[in-house]
């Protein structure tokens, strides 16, 4: 698992990767638990968010992070736009980022709502950047890159 807390909103999002989509063949789209509880409300999705490659892209970014480098883009997307990240700012002990979710991830609690969802932000600490890229190095190894 993957946790993201802003605790002064009271908003906690996780991430883990549950599978490989199709198990059976070499195609590389992973299962990707979302798990968001909101003042708002609460909202649990497994949606084929991410392929193996783009795990390896979000540690990398998230290790650059980590190290204090600038990631090659501050605005991280993917294949399927349901989740992105985005790098906003450095301060004395944490890295500040925006997750922003759509489509299947848009939380079903906002459905009916003219209200596109907001970047959910997030000040992570050094061992929040530690524990981000341990977790998602084990998903790597889990669920490696099948592709020829």
């Amino acid at each position: 698992m993957i946790p993201f807390e802003n605790k002064s909103e009271g908003i906690f999002l996780s991430l883990s990767v549950e599978g490989y989509q199709f198990p059976e063949c070499n195609d590389d789209w992973c299962n990707i638990k979302l798990h968001l509880n909101t003042p708002a409300g609460e909202f649990l999705k497994v949606d084929p968010a991410l392929e193996s490659e783009e795990l390896q892209e979000l540690l990398n970014w998230f290790d650059d992070l980590q190290f204090r480098r600038l990631p090659i883009f501050a605005h991280l997307c993917f294949t399927e736009p349901v989740i992105s990240f985005e790098f906003l700012a450095v301060k004395a002990d944490t890295v500040r980022v925006a997750i922003h979710l759509s489509h299947e991830f848009k939380p079903s609690f906002l459905a009916g709502s003219q209200i596109e969802p907001k970047d959910y932000l997030f000040d992570l600490s050094k061992e929040n950047l530690i524990q981000i890229t341990t977790n998602l190095r084990q998903a790597i190894e889990n669920y490696p890159s099948r592709e020829d």
